[in-house]
């Protein structure tokens, strides 16, 4: 009588992993990840990043005083760079497409500060972080995320940096690009969304 709770926990649970439904909007795990309130609705990451990453450089001009949202949609494009080229559903990417975000990442970190090998995840990490404490009224929790050695200009230079962003071509040319990548595989109808 003992194995009998046992066997009916065990098959329950086998039952429920079989019958739990596939998110086939969340797609593969990846090495980098944005925070929940970077995917409204629980939808896909990448359509997410791509969509409003893309969108705020998509003018190639200087942006000027938005801070909360330059940090977050260069943390965006960060995990864009980071995570779409090893992403299996999106087939369609081109070496051109790669170089063009790898362009796009050089210039906005050398722009910001940020060296090369900072780790995109501890990049993203840092910029949600700014991105809350501006948005809550909190600038010393803003500054206090943007430390070497990830950013080597300090919180008080990154925050104004943030704030009057030039015009930034390559990170410009990298949104265009990943769109793309997003628009051909929708065409091909190679993607589930």
């Amino acid at each position: 009588m003992r194995f009998l709770p046992m066997a009916a926990l065990a098959v329950s649970a086998l039952l429920a992993g079989c019958l739990q439904p596939e998110n086939e909007t969340a797609g593969p795990p990846s090495s980098v990840t944005l925070p929940p309130e970077a995917i409204p609705g629980a939808g896909d990451p990448m359509r997410s990043a791509i969509g409003t990453g893309a969108t705020f450089f998509a003018s190639g001009k200087p942006i000027v005083g938005r801070p909360a949202e330059a940090a977050q949609a260069i943390a965006q494009m960060e995990y864009v760079v980071a995570a779409l080229p090893t992403d299996p559903r999106y087939t369609t990417m081109t070496s051109g497409d790669v170089n063009a975000f790898l362009q796009g990442r050089a210039e906005w970190r050398r722009v910001l500060g940020i060296p090369p090998q900072a780790p995109p995840q501890q990049v993203i990490n840092a910029l949600y972080m700014t991105a809350r404490g501006i948005n809550y009224g909190q600038p010393g929790q803003a500054a206090a995320a943007l430390v070497p050695p990830n950013f080597t200009l300090g919180g008080a230079e990154m925050l104004a940096r943030l704030g009057d962003l030039p015009s930034m071509p390559l990170a410009n040319r990298a949104g265009v690009y990943a769109r793309g990548v997003l628009e051909r595989q929708q065409r091909q109808g190679n993607g589930r969304f």
